[in-house]
């Protein structure tokens, strides 16, 4: 039961990290603040999208 509770822990922060830089990436745009880390965090969600697509 600990590697089923260490892989939920791993997806949830995981989940919460994608969250963040999607609600950040929101926020640069409403509020014209359009930074390099805002391009990081487009190209980590295209990354992610890709990666999931091959799933």
């Amino acid at each position: 039961m600990d590697k089923l509770r260490a892989i939920k822990l791993i997806h949830t922060l995981v989940w919460v990290f994608f969250v963040s830089i999607i609600f950040y990436t929101v926020y640069c745009g409403i509020f014209d603040k359009i930074t390099v880390y805002t391009w990081i965090a487009i190209g980590l969600v295209i990354l992610e999208g890709l990666g999931a697509g091959g799933v």
